[in-house]
């Protein structure tokens, strides 16, 4: 195609109506009528090699009908080919005569073929993006709905699948995801009724067997969640989670065999699920096989380096065959990951107990007290590793506290007894062999004795005690008088220590009393 006449082929007049210019093809048209009436043998396709005269105004319109055309990036540089002419002068327009048309750069050409390929391109776009209906309500609210459940906007979510069951009541999937924002709102009953919705709707539906099974589980009816979760298992074989939450449930049922088959299964198809690994190593323990027990252990170990409940499982099968030694190391390796986790360091502390390393155990058992100031199970056994190492005061505070935590601790009230008989006896073989806890009515305070006051920052917050010599006197039988003698050199001294008389009730276990004897 001859681009030079291109303006013949497509007359000006549409070529504006389509750019909008539509009182300018008007004017094109008048022009182009009185053209041909004067000089109906010219043509614009013909190119003369006569030097370029000055173009009259219909000559000019051309040129900037070409740029309109061929966009607004080649307006600029077309927009009157007659201002780039060498002419210094004007030139009277003649109507009987006419410069030949100058044919479009090279590389205008290239850009208007470039920009019918852009037109015609935009236009097929369009017309496929007219034919592709548009989304429904009801999906725009569903996909909104699933994306309030990734945030964990539990109540958003819930309005949006409400809306999709308002527009479209027989979507399944809406009833599921109901039952799913229902769910962590802390509405089982509600939730039920929307999984069971959803079922009915579509009883081929896995995954809302799969929730159905898991909330019936947590409510307390095991039965039926196995056999929502088995069929869940049979629509979808493959169904990780599903098949993981039906091998627990018979396990904790007792049923060990069919619990392995669901493990095994699982391991079948991904042989890189750690809990299945895990589980699958409990059943053996419990079987009385610790060497595949302790295999499948380092497997999901391996697989999962930080994965805690793996550790104790394998340091508890290690001890049970008597490896202590080896357990020990487990714990230890496994909290140089995991150093504040709590249930490492129990089972550790217990360890080291049963090993005899009561220091090391008291080390763990503060760190687990520390990190759950309310499990009253390291309360208790941090009481009785202070009663094994003579500890016996804090021993009883220990104790008070884990029964303060759990009343109905049982072997807690058994243990505080002991503890308190056992410190008892220590005092009261503490007073007959050292004068320093000597009853107070044995104690003499001497007339001249020299008596000097100091305060105690670390005793009840600080206070004032005054110190001095006394005088132990034996324990003689009185009988029925009232006065005795006093025998200088059967006494021995004794240093006494006075504290206010306001803090009498906390002086802690032990006598006290207000007056003393005195002597000469």
């Amino acid at each position: 195609m001859d681009y030079n006449s291109f303006t013949d082929d497509y007359p000006y007049s549409v070529l504006l109506a389509r750019l909008g210019e539509r009182e300018e093809s008007a004017k094109e048209i008048k022009i182009a009528q009185q053209l041909q009436q004067e000089q109906p043998n010219s043509s614009c396709r013909t190119r003369s090699n006569t030097p370029d005269l000055p173009m009259d105004g219909h000559e000019t319109k051309v040129r900037r009908l070409q740029a309109l055309y061929v966009g607004g990036r080649c307006q600029r540089e077309q927009i009157s080919m007659a201002d780039r002419s060498p002419r210094t002068t004007k030139q009277p327009a003649h109507r009987g005569l006419r410069a030949p048309a100058r044919p479009l750069p090279r590389q205008h050409v290239l850009s208007l073929f470039c920009s019918l390929i852009f037109c015609a391109a935009f236009l097929f776009s369009w017309q496929a993006a007219a034919q592709q209906p548009s989304p429904k309500p009801a999906d725009l609210h569903f996909e909104q709905g699933m994306g309030m459940l990734k945030r964990r906007n539990w109540q958003a979510a819930a309005d949006e699948f409400r809306m999709v069951i308002k527009i479209d009541p027989q979507r399944a999937q809406a009833h599921h995801g109901l039952g799913l924002a229902l769910a962590r709102q802390g509405k089982p009953q509600e939730a039920l009724a929307e999984y069971r919705r959803s079922l009915e709707i579509d009883p081929a539906y896995a995954e809302a067997h799969y929730n159905l099974g898991m909330a019936l589980g947590e409510g307390g009816d095991p039965q039926q969640a196995m056999t929502e979760l088995a069929k869940a298992v049979e629509l979808k074989p493959d169904f990780e989670p599903a098949r993981l939450a039906l091998g627990l449930l018979w396990h904790h049922a007792g049923e060990l065999e069919k619990a392995a088959e669901q493990y095994q299964a699982i391991l079948k198809v991904n042989p890189r699920n750690v809990d299945a690994h895990n589980w699958l190593g409990v059943v053996y323990e419990q079987k009385n096989e610790p060497l595949p027990a302790i295999h499948e252990f380092e497997r999901a170990i391996a697989l999962k380096p930080d994965y805690v409940r793996a550790h104790n499982n394998q340091a508890s099968v290690l001890i049970r065959t008597g490896e202590l030694d080896k357990a020990l190391e487990v714990y230890q390796k496994a909290l140089e990951l995991l150093p504040r986790d709590p249930s490492l360091n129990m089972n550790l502390a217990m360890a080291l107990r049963m090993k005899g390393d009561q220091a090391g155990a008291q080390r763990y058992l503060k760190i687990v007290s520390t990190l759950e100031p309310d499990n009253e199970q390291a309360q208790y056994y941090l009481g009785d590793v202070l009663r094994q190492r003579g500890d016996l005061e804090g021993a009883v505070r220990t104790f008070e506290k884990a029964l303060r935590l759990r009343p109905d601790l049982q072997e807690g009230y058994y243990s505080l007894g002991s503890t308190l008989k056992q410190l008892a006896a220590t005092r009261r073989a503490s007073q007959e062999s050292s004068p320093r806890d000597a009853p107070v009515e044995q104690i003499i305070l001497p007339l001249g004795a020299q008596l000097e006051s100091q305060y105690m920052p670390g005793l009840l917050d600080g206070i004032t005690v005054i110190k001095g010599q006394g005088l132990l006197r034996p324990l003689d039988d009185w009988k029925d008088v009232l006065y005795q003698p006093v025998h200088p050199a059967t006494t021995k001294p004794v240093p006494i220590t006075a504290v206010p008389y306001c803090i009498r009730g906390n002086r802690g276990l032990g006598k006290m009393a207000v007056w003393l004897n005195t002597a000469p």
